[in-house]
């Protein structure tokens, strides 16, 4: 499970890779009275497509970390993403493509590894669900 601001980016190691950020939520009553503020949880994760995958690997630093294949990854990512909302998270897909996360990484200085790629899934679920508290 993520924590913090912990980044994602589809899957590292078999683990799904996540970016969280805390949104309130107001709640009401039945009555339409105000409850506390609840917090949810975006849970950013790189998403890959079958096109650029093979691309991505071969321009990542660790892309002999990621899965051998699309189709491995792809069912592990999905299987992450239902776990995550079942425990009541919003999953946020971040899609990669390779010239637009190489531009991602020179405007901030970033290898192309998945510190990089956990910063633009948390940057992704940040940018479409706006600020964090």
């Amino acid at each position: 499970m993520c924590a913090g601001w912990r980044t994602p980016l589809g899957l590292e190691g078999g683990r799904p890779a996540c970016a969280t950020l805390r949104l309130p939520t107001p709640a009401t009553s039945l009555t339409g009275a105000p409850l506390k503020t609840l917090p949810i949880r975006a849970v950013g994760m790189v998403w890959y497509s079958l096109e650029h995958f093979d691309e991505i690997k071969a321009m990542m630093e660790d892309g002999n970390k990621l899965h051998r294949t699309y189709s491995e990854w792809r069912l592990a990512a999905e299987q992450g993403e239902r776990k995550f909302r079942r425990e009541g998270n919003l999953v946020v897909r971040a899609h990669l493509v390779p010239d637009a996360f190489r531009q991602f990484c020179s405007e901030r200085g970033l290898n192309l590894n998945a510190e990089a790629r956990n910063q633009f899934a948390s940057w992704v679920a940040l940018k479409e669900h706006g600020t964090t508290h």
